[in-house]
């Protein structure tokens, strides 16, 4: 397994670069190749693992601000690629939900002739043994 080489100190040329990223997204995408945003090619990008971005953005405000930003278009990038079939339907449905919290739920109204369904009486009615 290789490692990430690099200085994964916090700095100016370091925010920079998290900062150039979402500009490019922002202006319609960047020239990675990737489909949506991603806070792993941001680490990439840097040089540094994600357990240090998580570091930085904990520390950094200018910094956790990026990562919000990368996971907000991320977010915008599933749902219109979705809507306009741009992207696979499990894949996006996926990500939607591993990623924010998005899931695919039915409400169920238990009711009778539209009146709520009170509690249920269950007797149990037998031979009474007598032991």
């Amino acid at each position: 397994m290789s490692k990430i080489h690099g200085n994964s100190k916090y700095c100016q040329e370091k925010q920079d670069i998290a900062d150039q990223y979402i500009e490019d997204w922002m202006a319609g995408g960047d020239d990675t190749g990737d489909a949506m945003p991603s806070n792993t090619r941001l680490s990439l990008l840097l040089g540094v693992t994600r357990q240090t971005m998580d570091t930085w953005a904990k520390k950094h405000d200018d910094f956790r601000e990026v990562m919000w930003r990368v996971k907000a278009l991320q977010k915008l990038t599933l749902q219109n690629g979705g809507l306009l079939e741009k992207f696979n339907p499990s894949v996006t449905k996926l990500v939607l939900a591993t990623n924010h919290g998005m899931s695919d739920r039915q409400a169920i109204d238990h009711t009778s002739g539209d009146e709520p369904i009170g509690a249920i009486r269950v007797e149990v009615v037998g031979a009474q043994s007598n032991a």
